[in-house]
């Protein structure tokens, strides 16, 4: 398994986000959960280091790695709403398709993507295309942190149109620890 959740809180303009309440040490379990991602991950958080500091960091890993190893880097959309509005307040962390579909396409020789396209999203037929047009190889749900149903019949065009495109969804369900749940 060669799948990375590109992290950051925004600080280099990438328009990452962490939830803000991650930096408030009064919010303890998200404090915790945010300082785990910044320790594992081996980053930088000093103010204006995150952002690029993660990607020097996987970087440095890539190039250590045999000719040919790519890593699949993970774009993360928002919890939405019914009507497909982002929720910020209970979303974890964003990233967003355009963000890391330009990672990959700075840097090709390293790594292929996964965009993040929540099927409430009244775009996300178009944001489907998009996705593919910039060469992702999967669409990446969680549905228990993006509110999203799987069953939901609103869903079946998006299943549809998945299909057309022969572009998998990556998903898993049940309890999540890693980010917050619905």
């Amino acid at each position: 398994d060669t799948h990375v959740h590109v992290i950051g809180d925004g600080d280099s303009g990438s328009g990452l986000w962490f939830n803000p309440r991650m930096s408030r040490l009064w919010n303890v379990q998200e404090y915790v959960r945010r300082k785990i991602y910044i320790n594992a991950a081996c980053i930088d958080d000093s103010p204006g280091r995150i952002d690029l500091s993660f990607m020097e960091h996987l970087l440095a890993q890539c190039r250590a790695m045999p000719p040919g190893f790519k890593p699949m880097l993970f774009a993360f959309d928002w919890a939405r709403d019914e009507a497909g509005a982002p929720i910020k307040e209970v979303s974890t962390y964003f990233a967003s398709d355009e963000h890391i579909g330009g990672l990959v396409a700075k840097h090709p020789q390293h790594f292929e993507w996964v965009a993040s396209v929540h099927p409430y999203d009244p775009k996300a037929l178009d944001r489907l295309d998009a996705a593919v047009a910039r060469g992702a190889k999967a669409i990446k749900w969680l549905p228990t942190a993006q509110n999203i149903d799987p069953a939901n019949p609103r869903c079946d065009r998006f299943y549809a149109k998945l299909a057309s495109l022969k572009l998998p969804l990556i998903t898993h369900a049940g309890d999540e620890q890693a980010v917050v749940g619905f």
